[in-house]
């Protein structure tokens, strides 16, 4: 039986994935069946958007915002930028499905291009609520406020959505899975295995050709030598060991990297929101990486198998990313980053390019309260 209003709205996230993943089976398909894309629209308009954001940003989001979390910077801003953002992709979904239903086939490219868009932004968005915004709401909540959230989440799923309930949405979702994955059987309400897992686990989960590369401040990379090498050449080198890497504030630089073997390089860096003076008489709540501003120095080595933990302090009162420019991968790691108030989040990445680069946090309501910084690659 769930207790509070976040497990309400992560069982919700449930059917919602799995919708998700008939979505992204059917733009395999050359010849879709129209239904299939038209009710597809519709549970995302009624269900997802129409049923489950109302709940979110009519109460649970308008809880947190009375609670002190602002609507204008931080998690709830974010998430209310990115429903608006999935309304896009369905504009231009609803838009080509007409266009398609009118013979011109062309349009089926664009359909799929804006599903696909559509359920890469919310299964990083669910990730994002289920392990940082559920979390934080439940710690700010009474247990009042969360039996009154329950009782007004109920009188929304009661008003039906053009005359269907949520039990008819799931069983819309159970047929279309049964049609483009046949075998599936109606899921029944649980909580999202999603949701039992955290952040770090989803991305230690990940490919080890899909690694995502971080940079603090200033990471250097140091490269391998004269010769320049191919990223196929960088990632089937032998990993001999592992170093904890020294990491320091400016004017210090990180000691040289003399091996010349790859090592996997174990990177701890933890974002701390400090008030510090910005000039004399004027204070500012920083967002620094390490404590300080500048923030760290990091030193790699090309070819290194680096595994980066981000940590966020306990006193924190915002969820905090890092985007590092020596990264080859979708943000730099920003979205796979995304780290609550007192937890941490891993991933690995293969240090490809020798150079120096900067990086800084990418939450998007906030980014001037971050400093960048360095990370330098050396050649191996």
């Amino acid at each position: 039986m769930m207790t509070t209003a976040t497990q309400n709205l992560e069982n919700d996230h449930v059917h919602i994935l799995r919708l998700i993943g008939v979505m992204e089976r059917i733009t395999e398909s050359r010849d879709p069946n129209l239904e299939h894309l038209e009710t597809i629209v519709k549970v995302i308009r009624e269900f997802a958007d129409g049923l489950h954001h109302a709940k979110e940003e009519q109460l649970l989001f308008a809880l947190m915002v009375k609670k002190g979390f602002s609507n204008e910077s931080g998690p709830v801003a974010m998430m209310l930028h990115e429903h608006i953002m999935g309304r896009n992709y369905v504009k231009g979904m609803t838009d080509n499905i007409l266009l398609f239903k009118q013979g011109e086939r062309v349009a089926l490219s664009t359909i799929y291009s804006n599903m696909l868009g559509y359920a890469d932004l919310l299964k990083n968005h669910i990730r994002k609520e289920n392990n940082v915004l559920f979390l934080m709401a439940d710690k700010a909540f009474t247990p009042a406020e969360q039996e009154l959230l329950m009782r007004d989440f109920a009188k929304v799923e009661d008003k039906r959505q053009n005359g269907h309930s949520k039990d008819d949405y799931v069983a819309m979702i159970d047929l279309l899975a049964a049609f483009i994955q046949p075998g599936s059987i109606p899921f029944e309400t649980s909580q999202s295995e999603l949701n039992q897992k955290p952040l770090h686990h989803e991305i230690r989960k990940s490919n080890q050709y899909n690694r995502i590369s971080f940079i603090a401040s200033i990471i250097i990379l140091t490269g391998c030598g004269k010769n320049s090498r191919q990223p196929d050449d960088l990632t089937s080198e032998e990993i001999k060991g592992e170093e904890v890497a020294v990491l320091t504030f400016a004017p210090d630089v990180p000691p040289p990297i003399t091996r010349d073997y790859a090592t996997k390089m174990i990177v701890n860096l933890e974002v701390i929101e400090k008030e510090m003076e910005m000039m004399d008489g004027v204070k500012y709540n920083f967002w620094t990486f390490g404590g300080e501003v500048p923030g760290k120095f990091i030193r790699v080595r090309e070819g290194d198998l680096v595994e980066f933990h981000l940590k966020n302090d306990p006193s924190s009162k915002l969820p905090h990313n890092i985007d590092l420019h020596a990264v080859t991968g979708p943000g730099g790691g920003a979205v796979s980053t995304f780290t609550a108030p007192g937890h941490e989040t891993q991933f690995s990445f293969t240090a490809l390019n020798p150079g120096l680069f900067i990086y800084h946090c990418a939450n998007c309501t906030g980014w001037d309260a971050h400093c960048q910084w360095n990370v330098r690659l050396d050649p191996g």
